[in-house]
């Protein structure tokens, strides 16, 4: 599925002077998709965080600080990794998600 947006996030991703991104939307019209899309076009591995289903996920960003963040998500990651659990993803709540892509 080819999408208008996909070029633009592309652009936005490989641009030296990017800013975050905020990906806003109705439920259904495509969000997650592109945001997966990219990862993919890009090589890169994505991470989500669905706060609906895992509230106990909204810890790791209690911080202001980006490298505290950072520091939480990877001691999070490290505990999956090592207890050999595998996360899921749930389109159900869309607007509840929270994405990182990593490269």
């Amino acid at each position: 599925m080819e999408r208008d947006r996909s070029h633009f996030l592309s652009s936005w991703f490989t641009s030296a002077t990017r800013k975050p991104l905020v990906v806003r939307g109705a439920r259904q019209v495509g969000k997650t998709w592109l945001i997966r899309d990219l990862a993919h076009l890009q090589n890169l591995r994505l991470l989500e965080f669905n706060f609906e289903k895992r509230p106990d996920l909204i810890s790791l960003f209690s911080s202001n600080d980006p490298k505290e963040i950072l520091v939480n998500i990877s001691a999070f990651i490290d505990s999956l990794l090592s207890s050999g659990a595998t996360s899921q993803t749930d389109q159900e709540y869309p607007k509840l998600s929270f994405a990182f892509l990593t490269g």
